[in-house]
């Protein structure tokens, strides 16, 4: 399904929920380390989007222990660790 909706020019892969999450830091808090890929994969995606408290989906991921989809994160040129969200924390801090 994702990948049909990612193939649709009327869809903005960038835009954020009610919340500030996108599609990209869904899949990071859900684990879903293939979607992420998918969306990675992409020209037009924003790794650095942030949510409502500040967080990245870097900051997610590392937050809650997917280490792979951190390190998918870290390997994607522009992606910077050292954004700290709104309580002060950056993502390798976790």
């Amino acid at each position: 399904i994702v990948k049909m909706l990612l193939e649709r020019v009327d869809i903005n892969p960038n835009m954020p929920s009610e919340v500030g999450t996108t599609p990209l830091s869904s899949a990071a808090h859900l684990g879903h380390d293939r979607i992420v890929k998918m969306l990675l994969d992409r020209n037009d995606i924003d790794p650095e989007t942030t949510d409502t408290y500040g967080r990245t989906p870097l900051a997610i991921a590392a937050y809650m222990g997917y280490h792979r989809i951190v390190k998918m994160l870290l390997d994607r040129i522009g992606v910077n660790p050292e954004i700290a969200h709104t309580y002060g924390r950056i993502p390798l801090s976790w």
